[in-house]
């Protein structure tokens, strides 16, 4: 899978007013990957803890002033 993390990019408050934001916004939930590689999105290979990546995730956050960006795209075979 590719992970891509965007980090500090200034942009306005997404909120008005005086209020600080430190909101996550998600932008799209994504899908579970299903295929031949599925094994590649999964944050392990075994273990009652694991959890899958979801294909397609995007999500922002306000915080500070900033704006952090992070996409979950599918990788290369």
């Amino acid at each position: 899978s590719s992970f891509q993390y965007y980090d500090r990019l200034s942009m306005a408050s997404p909120l008005a007013g005086d209020k600080k934001s430190d909101d996550l916004q998600i932008v799209s939930v994504g899908a579970l990957y299903s295929g031949s590689w599925d094994k590649k999105y999964w944050s392990s290979s075994r273990g009652k803890d694991r959890f899958p990546y979801p294909v397609g995730y995007k999500a922002v956050r306000a915080h500070n002033e900033n704006t952090y960006y992070i996409e979950i795209e599918e990788g290369a075979k």
